[in-house]
């Protein structure tokens, strides 16, 4: 998780490119505030409060408390709610709408959401899923539970998983999610 200006630096250069690849790309999202500019620009917030929230002095509360409300902001428009220190580094979010990620749930290195996706709990104190690096999660996918994804596991749109799935590479889809295949 970022604790460092190096590590903000890092988490932002590493994903500034999933979303503007080319500098003519950010000029024109810039101009046009198209979709890839803006969960961009979403993103780099979150990323900046996760920064200062990690910090200790007034100077980062303050640009907490700023970040922190430009990020919520934008998440309100956008559909988005992730919280801060869930999402390693490499975090791709495709689309705009209904992308809910529960405050304990822990994603990891270079994974992929779509849209209208949900990784949550089943209720009050109870835990929320781990997924390893490199998941895909297709449109309208919902994860509840204390389970466990393991890494390179793509799964399907529409489905729901509500167990763990302990293989790596594997595709699961349905509702609930089964194993398919290989991913």
């Amino acid at each position: 998780m970022i604790k460092t200006k190096q590590d903000l630096k890092e988490y932002l250069e590493a994903e500034r490119p999933l979303y503007l690849p080319t500098r003519a790309e950010m000029v024109s999202g810039f101009l046009l505030q198209s979709r890839g500019y803006m969960i961009w620009q979403y993103v780099k917030n979150l990323r900046k409060s996760e920064y200062h929230l990690a910090s200790k002095g007034l100077w980062h509360d303050i640009m907490y408390a700023i970040l922190h409300r430009k990020w919520h902001i934008m998440g309100r428009k956008l559909g988005l709610e992730i919280p801060p220190f869930t999402c390693e580094k490499g975090l791709l979010v495709y689309h705009c709408g209904r992308v809910a990620v529960n405050a304990d749930a822990r994603i990891g290195e270079n994974c992929i959401i779509a849209g209208s996706t949900c990784v949550g709990n089943t209720g009050p104190d109870t835990p929320s899923p781990k997924l390893g690096k490199n998941v895909y999660l297709g449109w309208n996918t919902v994860l509840v539970g204390g389970i466990e994804i393991a890494d390179n596991v793509k799964v399907g749109a529409g489905a729901v998983v509500i167990d763990s799935v302990t293989e790596p590479g594997a595709f699961v889809a349905g509702v609930p999610a089964t194993i398919k295949g290989k991913a």
